[in-house]
């Protein structure tokens, strides 16, 4: 009820010109402030601008996207804990999500539960409504602030420094080790084993896509193997004066090991 009574109660206040001015925190306010920004893009020509006009620009739209991914993220997390997905026939809060947003159900759900999250993560919470930190580096240090607390302040603080989202990801992944008990760490690869999946699809351009979830153990073996076939590939094609990148091999490689046609043996 409460997202409900702040809409309704959306007021304007009188300037001192006798013009009606939206008051801050309102979602009149807000959208004023997104007309700005719809006007801007509408007639947006980049070709005007310098490089470094650009770049300025760039920093400008991305704070922008971050700002508003928080606003996202909190009003979806608060529509779905006051059932809005029951008033229009969806089964889950994901599903209603995904069709406002016209994302994927996949998407629908980290974002909630990226808000559920940051419920009991003010610090990271903070960062995310400052537009510090982007959607993506908000979900990796929240995830692992959930099972390792303690490492809230060093996550925060990498996550709005120098790190790479690699570097990030690595770390977090090294705090919720340090955060898991031995049973917790045997609950967990188990609850993994239970989780793992292999699903493919064409994409819109035709192409054959596959995307997998494995258990930590059953993923390094099968990269050794990927890998050890893909540098064979490689080596053939230097023979042979082809080049082509990494990944391309790497894809003659995982067709190879998975029908067994075309396997280099060492």
């Amino acid at each position: 009820m409460a997202m409900a009574a702040g809409l309704a109660s959306d007021t304007t206040t009188t300037g001192g010109d006798g013009g009606a001015l939206s008051e801050p925190g309102t979602a009149a306010g807000l959208n004023e402030a997104i007309d700005v920004i719809a006007s801007f893009v509408s007639s947006f020509e980049p070709g005007r601008y310098s490089g470094d006009d650009a770049a300025c620009l760039l920093a400008c739209f991305t704070r922008g996207e971050r700002l508003c991914g928080a606003g996202k993220t909190l009003a979806a997390t608060r529509a779905a804990e006051s059932n809005r997905h029951r008033l229009t026939g969806h089964s889950t809060p994901a599903q209603w999500l995904a069709e406002v947003t016209g994302e994927s159900v996949g998407d629908a759900i980290g974002v909630l539960r990226l808000g559920e999250q940051l419920e009991d993560q003010p610090g990271i919470e903070s960062a995310f409504r400052s537009g510090k930190l982007s959607k993506t580096r908000a979900r990796a240090i929240a995830g692992a602030v959930r099972v390792n607390p303690h490492s809230e302040g060093e996550l925060l603080r990498a996550a709005v420094g120098t790190d790479t989202l690699r570097q990030l990801k690595d770390r977090c992944l090294r705090a919720k080790a340090q955060g898991r008990s031995r049973e917790d760490e045997t609950t967990h690869n188990e609850a993994l084993h239970r989780s793992r999946s292999c699903r493919t699809w064409t994409d819109m351009d035709g192409a054959f896509r596959l995307d997998a979830r494995l258990t930590p153990d059953s993923g390094a073996k099968l990269a050794a193997s990927l890998r050890a076939q893909s540098n064979r590939y490689f080596e053939a094609a230097r023979l042979a004066g082809v080049h082509e990148s990494p990944d391309a091999y790497a894809a003659d490689a995982l067709v190879a090991l998975v029908t067994g046609e075309g396997v280099l043996e060492a």
